[in-house]
């Protein structure tokens, strides 16, 4: 039985980055994700939604205080 590739951080913040900057990424992440039958950990689901929330420019999440 073969195992699942495992998914960084860095290829789901490419993959929902609005950044007009990370658009080639973007492209290549996006595809991986569709095209992958892929595993994550709690420590990438935490790391993602941390950098989503705390780097506006990616333009994925913002916080509102």
């Amino acid at each position: 039985m073969a195992a699942s590739p495992f998914i960084d951080t860095n290829i789901l913040l490419y993959a929902g980055s609005n950044a007009a900057a990370d658009a080639p990424k973007k492209r290549i992440a996006f595809a991986l994700l569709a095209e992958l039958d892929f595993c994550l950990s709690s420590q990438v689901v935490q790391e993602y939604l941390s950098n989503a929330l705390g780097k506006k420019a990616l333009g994925i999440f913002h916080r509102t205080n």
